[in-house]
């Protein structure tokens, strides 16, 4: 039996410590006596509100508001002094999310909520520091599953492309890759419940692949200032966050579909959750089908096809001392190669636990976790006989061009410190990567061992209206490929800033940040043809750590009928790592050479929402992304033109949402090609249509525009986006 998948014959002795911890967590502790909070919420008119969602992310801990905007959260632990401090995020439609401070044991909390014209979407967990807020510099966007769910775009990441400095390359269905600020690949960390997907995204036909599922809300962080995520993700990072457990005791399911015109494409999922007092657990799977999509003349682009299919499971305990969970995740996806007959699959597997113990002052979380991701790339057609949901295919059937398997097995351990005035985060972690080759050929890339030790800390210090923020951070990274190099790399990273409140309803925000990614794989090692990319690639085992130096200036102001936010950076990077023609060819492939030179990137980010005070349930945003890359004095290849995206949307008080966009997209111009600009129109609409049911319809391109982006590979083969796009999804709650 071929055993690419199966863990019984590549797995190494740290992954069977890993799992004997996955199973040691599993089993309860006995928990002592624990302590509540409780309290009214009103409105700034002195009204009881009810279904407010009051929730402690620390301890995992909730409640939801009675008729009289009562509210009892029971479970914290027994250990907390009435000195130590809770963080309650409040929060529910129309009215602004607040965070409070309250104490273990306070059975009087009052809290008066303000009306907010402007948050006339689902319930947003946006408050002065948010999931990741005190970890980094810049302000955090952040973008609700129910907000991607009613874009347009057939996926969730692909929804995220309407916030300002964020693109995606894209070929067919099957193949998005995030752009932040006009960086992408190797310099764009994403994560799923705290660790990084490493999908072997080194080229620029690779997607990332993940299960949408299970995630309440995607943070967009822009810059190189996360340093508590790594100091690689020069361009920024995208943090996908889980559901949160039920507040309540029960199960909950839902089953979700949903259709697509232009693809023939559907997407179905089944969850369910469920919540006792001291444990709770999570499933989820579905598939993602898409076939070759149509073009506004009625034809079908061939090989554009992208299939998924995915499960996961969560769990976790709640316990006096802390909390413990863990997570598993597996995806198998296959997408179509435009421009040629072949397909590539990408598998994952993802193991995750993680505990959080409690003291008086201190939170701290250890974590371990195991990924497997399997990357194989086909020349020939997809044989109709060959299930897609298994990469274990027969050799007679058919043969990779490309077979790889990268391990990685991930540990550390966060402690956090979050007092009134000064808040502190210090971090350990470290990696060991391994690639195999799966072909007895010469491998494009060598089989390797990758080692990485980190250590990081970041501190904020409140000064009347000035709050100060630094961090440094720490890499050591080992790369061996036996029998051709040793590398070793020791990279030092720090971020510095200011946040200034210049009145209740202003900030403006500074920083510069120093980071450093370590060359991949692929830049270091590869030797061969790249069937994908259809050229001959050459690594450099000389190459040095890519250097970024960031300069970010940012204002926002926000009121009751508008809100703005405005920002400028500047980012150079020194040893900036690209592939370069040598001219040359090798079995008539055009041969590439990685190469290292300086890049600078500098634009702007602008937003603006309103809402006018005389039609409160009417809603006005626009945003405007500019970019310029350079590197030696020539353009960098796929940055984004400048763009502006404009949405109108209206909600009534019964549910009912609608709204219409455009994308208007400036024309893009390099040494190498021109393109024109073009402008999209988006139309989406849907109801609650009761406490079970709900439905949206969407359609994207509605005047079946035919254009190209920038940034699209099949760019070059001459192949527009998928014309006018109608689709229709249900959630029904069981």
């Amino acid at each position: 039996m071929n055993h690419q998948f199966s863990f019984e014959s590549k797995c190494t002795a740290s992954f069977y410590v890993v799992v004997s911890l996955l199973f040691v967590s599993l089993f309860p502790i006995v928990s002592s006596a624990q302590t509540s909070v409780s309290g009214q919420i009103f409105s700034s008119t002195r009204s009881p509100i009810d279904e407010a969602n009051i929730y402690s992310h620390a301890y995992d801990l909730g409640a939801t508001s009675d008729s009289l905007g009562y509210f009892i959260i029971e479970g914290f632990p027994k250990l907390l002094t009435p000195s130590s401090k809770i963080i309650l995020h409040i929060s529910i439609v129309g009215f602004k999310t607040q965070r409070v401070n309250t104490s273990p044991g306070n059975e009087n909390l009052v809290v008066t909520l303000e009306n907010d014209l402007m948050n006339l979407d689902e319930v947003l967990i946006e408050a002065e520091k948010s999931h990741s807020q005190n970890t980094c510099l810049v302000k955090i966007a952040s973008m609700t599953v129910e907000q991607l769910d009613r874009s347009s775009s057939p996926s969730r990441i692909q929804a995220l492309a309407s916030e300002p400095g964020v693109d995606m390359i894209s070929m067919g269905g099957g193949v998005l890759k995030p752009v932040i600020r006009g960086l992408s690949g190797l310099r764009v960390t994403t994560l799923l419940r705290g660790t990084l997907v490493e999908s072997q995204a080194w080229g620029a036909e690779h997607g990332i692949y993940m299960p949408e599922q299970g995630v309440d809300r995607v943070e967009i962080i822009r810059g190189p200032s996360a340093l508590a995520f790594g100091a690689g993700a020069l361009g920024g990072v995208l943090n996908f966050i889980p559901e949160n457990p039920l507040t309540e005791i029960g199960r909950k399911s839902t089953i979700s579909l949903r259709g697509f015109s232009a693809s023939s494409g559907l997407q179905t999922s089944l969850a369910t959750k469920k919540r006792s007092r001291h444990s709770h657990h999570a499933f989820s799977g579905g598939y993602n089908s898409h076939g070759d999509y149509s073009l506004p003349d009625g034809a079908l682009v061939s090989n554009s096809f992208y299939r998924q299919f995915f499960g996961q499971g969560f769990w976790g305990y709640i316990k006096d001392w802390g909390k413990i969970d863990g997570a598993y995740s597996s995806s198998y996806n296959t997408a179509g190669l435009l421009g040629s007959e072949g397909y590539q699959q990408s598998g994952d597997h993802i193991i995750t636990s993680s505990a959080t113990f409690y003291s008086d002052s201190w939170i701290v979380k250890p974590s371990i976790s195991y990924q497997l991701n399997h990357r194989k790339e086909f020349d020939s057609p997809r044989q109709p006989n060959v299930p897609t949901d298994s990469l274990s295919l027969p050799p007679p059937i058919i043969e990779p061009e490309l077979d790889l398997a990268l391990r990685s097995y991930r540990y550390g351990a966060t402690a956090v410190n979050d007092g009134d005035l000064f808040d502190i985060t210090v971090g350990i972690s470290g990696v060991s990567t391994s690639n195999e080759n799966e072909l007895p050929d010469a491998p494009f890339i060598p089989d390797a061992s990758i080692n990485e030790s980190s250590a990081f800390a970041l501190s904020s210090y409140q000064l009347g209206d000035l709050l100060f923020q630094a961090g440094t951070r720490l890499d050591y990274v080992s790369v061996v490929v036996p029998g051709q190099f040793e590398r070793t790399f020791s990279n030092p990273s720090y971020s510095l800033g200011a946040v200034y409140t210049l009145n209740p309803q202003s900030d403006l925000r500074l920083s510069y940040s120093l980071g450093n990614r370590v060359p991949g794989l692929s830049e270091l090692a590869a030797d061969g043809i790249h069937h994908g990319a259809y050229r001959y690639e050459m690594g450099d085992s000389n190459l040095d750590s890519e250097t970024s130096g960031n300069l970010d200036l940012a204002y926002s102001f926000s009121s009751a009928s508008i809100s703005l936010e405005a920002a400028i950076f500047r980012n150079t990077i020194n040893n900036f790592i690209h592939l370069s023609s040598t001219e040359l060819e090798i079995d008539g492939f055009s041969v590439y050479q990685f190469a290292a030179s300086t890049a600078v990137l500098s634009g702007a980010e602008m937003s603006v929402s309103v809402s006018p005070k005389s039609i409160p349930s009417l809603r006005f945003n626009s945003a405007l992304s500019y970019i310029v890359g350079n590197l030696k004095e020539e353009a960098l290849p796929f940055i984004p033109p400048t763009n502006l995206r404009t949405t109108i949307s209206w909600r009534s008080e019964s549910g009912f949402h609608a709204s219409a966009s455009s994308l208007l997209v400036d024309r893009a111009s390099t040494l190498e090609f021109s393109s024109p600009g073009y402008s999209v129109f988006d139309f989406t609409a849907g109801s609650v249509i009761s406490e079970r049911l709900t439905w949206g319809v969407a359609c994207s391109n509605i005047f079946n525009t035919n254009y190209i982006p920038h940034l699209s590979l099949s760019r070059e083969l001459g192949i527009a986006m998928p014309g006018r796009n109608i689709s229709f999804r249900l959630s029904f709650v069981l």
